[in-house]
């Protein structure tokens, strides 16, 4: 659903674009969106890798640089989506402090979200953590320790 009304918008938001400036004009902000978008995504992501191997070899895990290069990726496939809306996403994304931040928001979001996993007929029930807390791994039910 969100998919359409996006589409939607992107087409109108160009039509009414390309009827004040002109369809060349129009084309030529699409291409340059894409192509700086994509400059400055190769730039991010080569940062983003440096951050994952720095924090690796600290010995603790980048699971909030591996978020923020997941993120890069997305941005990579918004940018190169013809529009202005999914840019201006994408651009803001690119922002370091923006990403970290959601990058932040979203592990602890999935942190606290308990997991099931089934495995034949024993269900497992654990809480994942977020890996810079000091929280314990698995949260279990019985364990009142």
């Amino acid at each position: 659903m969100l998919v359409a009304v996006i589409s939607v918008v992107e087409m109108w938001l160009l039509i009414e674009v390309s009827a004040r400036l002109g369809l060349a004009w129009t084309i030529a902000g699409c291409v340059l969106t894409g192509v700086v978008g994509g400059a400055l995504v190769r730039q991010e992501g080569i940062k983003t890798l440096m951050d994952i191997q720095r924090v690796a070899a600290q010995g603790r895990v980048p699971a909030q640089e591996l978020v923020a290069g997941a993120m890069l990726f997305a941005v990579g496939a918004l940018l190169v989506t013809p529009g202005f809306v999914t840019d201006s996403l994408g651009f803001l994304v690119l922002v370091p402090g923006i990403r970290r931040s959601l990058a932040a928001y979203l592990l602890d979001w999935f942190a606290a979200r308990p997991k099931k996993v089934h495995a034949g007929e024993v269900v497992i029930e654990a809480q994942a953590r977020n890996p810079t807390s000091d929280q314990p791994l698995i949260h279990n039910e019985d364990d009142k320790s």
